[in-house]
């Protein structure tokens, strides 16, 4: 069987740098599924031609980045990493700001503050303890604490003062936020 010009269609496009393109669809519908850089990284498509939306990133490190949007608005609302961390987002595209983080031993960290300044809340703990929080980011600390039976228990000072050490708060926040 002699295929015709219009049997084919475009799978595969290599940009300068190395960067390739994958795509799928019939003839003269082909939209962008893949795009996969030199340095590992790969980026995932949803949508018709031309109108391709960004739904997830997956980083050479072990991070896996998700997205919601429309075509150029397209915005994180989920990211993945190596160590088990669950990040969940809020915000505009580009705004985005961490909400939420699951830890895989089972606790829950709450977060507020703007893209860049989001400080730590609140930690919910898999026996049902509560633990709230103050200061902006970097220097949080614990100011009460919410046990299981109903019993509170109040911290008084800031950072260092009756409050949990900086490895348990915000050291990771410093690093990730």
């Amino acid at each position: 069987m002699n295929a015709s010009v219009n049997d084919e269609y475009l799978v595969k496009s290599t940009l300068l740098g190395g960067v390739i393109q994958y795509f799928e669809g019939e003839h003269g519908k082909e939209h962008k599924f893949n795009i996969t850089f030199p340095c590992g990284e790969m980026r995932y498509f949803e949508g018709e031609k031309d109108r391709e939306h960004k739904v997830k990133v997956a980083f050479p490190f072990g991070d896996i980045h998700y997205f919601e949007g429309e075509h150029g608005n397209e915005r994180k609302v989920k990211a993945t990493l190596p160590n088990g961390h669950v990040l969940s987002y809020e915000g505009e595209e580009s705004k985005e700001h961490v909400v939420k983080v699951t830890i895989p031993d089972g606790r829950v960290q709450y977060f507020k503050g703007e893209k860049g300044k989001e400080h730590l809340v609140e930690v919910a703990f898999p026996c049902g303890q509560i633990q709230y929080f103050g200061g902006e980011k970097g220097k949080e600390y614990r100011f009460k604490i919410v046990f299981p039976c109903g019993e509170v228990q109040y911290s008084k000072g800031e950072q260092g003062q009756g409050a949990p050490s900086q490895d348990h708060v915000s050291a990771w926040s410093n690093t990730i936020l």
